[in-house]
């Protein structure tokens, strides 16, 4: 029953970590959910290749009548044997995960990575997303589940208790619609997620920190006056991609620098002009007020998660500028 109990237990485990008031709990909660998912879904495709395989070998495709040849290329098989994304799209294809678990695995996976190999997080979203993916993934017990296991023989060791655990007389169960139900009942006990709540707290966040971006730049330059913040904002994107360069080769020829480096913003901001603007961040901060009375928090997630990267790298290119300037002149 270890195969089972694999998923349950890390999924209880997940549980016990997210109900707790840390971070850091919060974090390993994210990590160990998004696992189960991924070994969940590999299982799932696994049982898929194992039965294909039993009717064709790959260098004989073409000699299958239609309806006996994979719904996926080898390519692709291979890459879900290794990659979270290629998972994912074979099992939508087969109509195995529905949109909304998808885009919520996507998003935490990022997330996941972010977590698991930098330690960087999100605290502001942090817990109610990762109860979102615990939700999900609790969901996907229901269709993805192991396709055998072994029946216990002792009454009083880990299987047994497992099954106590989730109110199960015996194990024969576990692979019945109505076991798979009651177990998925018994996890997300106690787990209590409000799409309203969330929606408007990721809504606030993105309103927030394009604010931030805006204000922070504005009091780097000593100005409140949204011109000056966008001609600045302008000027220093250029001065990197070209302004520097113009400003050396003058100097380079001992010219004087001002006339070019004005006539090469002037080229510059019509071809290929500035990534980020004022007015663009303000456009953003739009899409994020619209997303606040949405209910449907894989939407607003995915949402949320495309918006931050449209500014993501300004932001952190804005705080290094502050921090610096603060040492400066502090």
């Amino acid at each position: 029953m270890e195969n089972v109990r694999l998923i349950y237990e890390q999924i209880e485990h997940a549980k016990r970590m997210l109900l707790t008031d840390s971070v850091l709990d919060i974090r390993l909660a994210l990590i160990l959910l998004d696992n189960a998912a991924e070994v969940m879904m590999y299982r799932e495709l696994s049982k898929r290749f194992a039965f294909d395989d039993n009717f064709n070998k790959w260098e004989r495709l073409e000699e299958l009548p239609p309806e006996l040849r994979p719904r996926y290329t080898k390519e692709e098989r291979d890459r879900a044997e290794r990659e979270f994304e290629p998972l994912i799209r074979l099992l939508r294809r087969f109509d195995q995960l529905r949109e909304s678990e998808a885009a919520v695995l996507r998003v935490c996976h990022k997330m996941r990575v972010a977590a698991f190999h930098r330690a960087d997080v999100n605290p502001n979203i942090l817990f109610p997303t990762t109860k979102l993916l615990f939700l999900t993934v609790a969901d996907m017990t229901l269709k993805l589940r192991a396709g055998h296991y072994a029946l216990p023989h002792d009454n009083d060791g880990p299987d047994a208790q497992f099954l106590k655990r989730f109110g199960l007389r015996s194990a024969h169960n576990l692979l019945s619609d109505e076991g798979a139900t009651a177990m998925r009942e018994v996890l997300i006990r106690d787990i209590e997620f409000d799409p309203k709540a969330f929606a408007e707290l990721l809504t606030e966040e993105l309103e927030e920190r394009i604010e931030g971006i805006i204000d922070n730049i504005g009091y780097m330059n000593d100005t409140e006056d949204d011109a000056k913040i966008d001609h600045n904002l302008q000027y220093v994107q250029f001065w990197r991609q070209r302004g520097a360069t113009v400003a050396r080769e003058c100097a380079e020829r001992r010219e004087p620098f001002g006339p070019a480096v004005d006539r090469a913003f002037l080229e510059w901001n019509e071809n290929p002009g500035p990534q980020y603007t004022v007015p663009k961040l303000r456009k953003w901060k739009q899409h994020a007020a619209a997303l606040r009375h949405s209910t449907n928090a894989p939407h607003v997630l995915t949402r949320y998660w495309s918006i931050q990267g449209m500014f993501i790298a300004l932001e952190d290119d804005v705080l290094r500028a502050l921090f610096k300037f603060e040492d400066e002149h502090g």
